[in-house]
């Protein structure tokens, strides 16, 4: 049978419809032969930005467990003459407003006996404003978790030893909301006992640190993420029951970050069937595909399991869009290949944290005692070695990517 010829022009035409879809037939033969790699380098970068999420919040959180410890070793808090005195003339509390302001991470600081009797607490913010904690000296903090842990010697421990420290869950604290009208009270409580030069217990010390600080770390990781291609990620952070405390989704809720209680501290993605965030509660570490528990849609997750500074454990997950907490997840909507969450995470410490020394830990203001050396340069207005301006914090302040 002799087939028909073809005119010219359908000639011409047949070969550039040949030309033309060679390269993407090509193309797509390379594309399935390496699908497989692509799959595994976009998973394994998720799984890498949950590390280092949990490793970032983890070095902060580190310095706020030496930091009660060294508040306390300043013998001007181990007179008696300085305890139950608010007002400025007194150096414990002018004291402890020069470490709120140094420090600016810490909402209150308050030193108490062991019948939880306030003996002197902070009586500036941060910023050197002055706010009303008067009342709290008529206060008892008797039947305040943190208190008795402290005086029973229930400390957060590290894998070296580290120890000394009462680490709470964030919470909203009464006082602190108190204290600073039209402010929830979020905060995490680093508490410490107190002793005199001959080792007698005079009290405890307790920092109401701001939550706050974790989650900037949390808005300026997703940052990072938006200007490395994925402006899509949400971040959530988890405890290590795998309850959310972090949930930032810049795309569902623009503008700065706001707390939602009805998820913070009441949405257990473990319970809610999140494999992702089950398997980084259960110490797993890696990435997987994962549902999103609120929207119903299938996202890619990366997430590694937190032990903390001290030891404490929590897990983070990581996806093109989630977010941080006891793990966190992070999730990313630019990415068509993966809708990821974030990374779990409980409030812990750098696990591979070396052990705390004191004679490096002493505090801005540290009055000597016997066998201490003198403060150098730390008094009210001095340039912080750390946080440089004089009299203000930058905690947010990356270190190799996010401590200060």
């Amino acid at each position: 049978m002799r087939l028909p010829t073809l005119a010219m022009r359908s000639r011409i035409v047949l070969l550039l419809l040949g030309f033309g879809l060679m390269p993407a037939i090509l193309l797509g033969i390379a594309f399935l032969a390496e699908r497989g790699e692509l799959r595994r380098s976009a998973m394994d970068r998720l799984a890498d930005a949950a590390a280092s999420l949990s490793d970032t919040i983890d070095r902060n959180l580190f310095e706020r467990y030496g930091d009660v410890q060294a508040f306390g070793l300043n013998t001007v808090a181990h007179d008696p003459a300085s305890w139950r005195r608010p007002g400025a003339d007194n150096p414990l509390v002018r004291a402890i407003d020069e470490y709120v302001a140094l420090y600016g991470v810490y909402k209150l600081a308050v030193l108490v006996d062991p019948k939880g009797e306030v003996l002197a607490v902070n009586s500036r913010d941060a910023a050197g404003k002055a706010i009303r904690t008067e009342g709290l000296y008529a206060r008892s903090f008797a039947a305040a978790p943190w208190l008795g842990r402290a005086l029973r010697g229930e400390f957060l421990v590290g894998p070296e030893g580290l120890t000394g420290t009462v680490v709470e869950p964030p919470a909203r604290a009464a006082e602190v909301a108190e204290a600073f009208p039209g402010e929830d009270g979020y905060s995490i409580v680093f508490a410490a006992p107190v002793r005199d030069q001959a080792g007698t217990l005079l009290g405890v010390w307790a920092n109401f640190a701001d939550f706050g600080l974790v989650e900037q770390i949390v808005a300026d990781f997703h940052a990072r993420l938006a200007r490395s291609g994925m402006p899509g990620a949400e971040l959530t952070v988890l405890d290590a029951g795998g309850t959310v405390l972090v949930d930032h989704d810049p795309v569902a809720r623009p503008g700065p970050y706001r707390r939602d209680f009805g998820v913070i501290g009441a949405l257990n993605l473990v319970e809610r069937g999140v494999g992702a965030a089950a398997a980084a509660v259960r110490g797993e570490a890696g990435a997987a595909v994962a549902r999103h528990a609120r929207k119903g849609i299938d996202q890619a997750a990366g997430f590694a399991r937190s032990h903390g500074a001290m030891g404490s454990r929590r897990a983070r997950l990581v996806q093109p869009g989630a977010g941080a907490g006891g793990g966190s997840l992070r999730r990313d909507r630019s990415d068509p290949r993966a809708r990821p969450f974030a990374a779990l995470r409980r409030v812990g410490l750098h696990p591979a944290a070396r052990p705390l020394d004191r004679r490096r830990v002493r505090p801005p203001g540290h009055r000597a005692g016997r066998g201490d050396a003198p403060p150098r340069g730390r008094g009210a207005g001095a340039r912080h070695p750390r946080r440089g301006a004089a009299g203000r914090d930058r905690p947010h302040g990356l270190r190799g990517g996010g401590v200060p």
